[in-house]
């Protein structure tokens, strides 16, 4: 398991931003199932989250995207990411960095 944690902490994360901070471990047999499940339901219940003997949750640190709307805004401008492609600002805040609790 520390290979695949550490395999997938230096992977290339949205933005390049770096935001993964800590990594939870959730083996099945290991938890209430009560627990388990309310897990697996968080997750929409998809059926690999209900067969899968271990789920990973991983933490973030959401300052990181404070500068990622200016990194985009560059790409956009240098044309590295083009309106062919639906990247414009207004996508960006309406999609790319929009979070659940903005709608409430």
């Amino acid at each position: 398991m520390q290979k695949v944690l550490e395999a997938a902490r230096l992977q290339c994360q949205h933005g390049n931003a770096g935001l993964i901070r800590k990594a939870v471990v959730i083996y099945r047999d290991e938890v209430d199932a009560e627990l388990f499940q309310g897990l697996c339901e968080a997750m929409y219940n998809q059926p690999a989250a209900s067969q899968a003997p271990v789920h990973v949750y991983w933490t973030i640190d959401m300052s990181g995207w404070e500068v990622l709307k200016d990194n985009l805004m560059q790409l956009i401008d240098v044309g590295a990411l083009t309106s062919s492609y639906g990247w414009s600002e207004q996508f960006i805040d309406d999609i790319v960095l929009k979070t659940p609790d903005q709608d409430r």
